[in-house]
């Protein structure tokens, strides 16, 4: 997509439009917490949302997160360095996440549905981390 220099956002401005999705994410939590004293099936769905909001959070590339310390590290640095930064944290955090869910299925005897997600995670940062050595 080739956008016009002019109507560009700044890095911060780019931040707070990667922000709005998990921001509503949690806003929509919230407020199916507050109708749930009304309905217990909304506190079903606002943990639900919340649980969404926050997983995007996490600072893996493909996610919310990951755009987010990008944005973050390309304006402290430059962007060569911030695709180093956001390579590096998003391989060891996607490894984590595989670890934990992994450990948690096992131990839970749960679904492999979160340690698929994790694996997928952990194979998209690896695959960015390849590309840019």
């Amino acid at each position: 997509m080739h956008i016009a220099p002019s109507c560009r956002l700044s890095y911060g401005g780019e931040i707070l439009a990667t922000l709005a999705g998990p921001a509503v994410n949690l806003l929509l939590g919230l407020l199916w917490g507050l109708c749930g004293q009304y309905m217990p099936l909304f506190y079903l769905l606002a943990g639900a949302q919340f649980i969404l909001g926050l997983f995007n959070l996490l600072p893996i590339t493909p996610l919310d997160g990951g755009s987010i310390l990008w944005l973050a590290a390309a304006w402290s640095t430059e962007p060569y360095t911030a695709d180093r930064v956001a390579s590096n944290v998003g391989l060891a955090v996607a490894f984590l996440l595989l670890a934990v869910t992994a450990i948690l299925g096992s131990c839970a005897g749960g679904g492999c549905f979160l340690v698929l997600m994790a694996l997928w995670l952990l194979l998209t940062s690896l695959r960015q981390k390849l590309r840019l050595t």
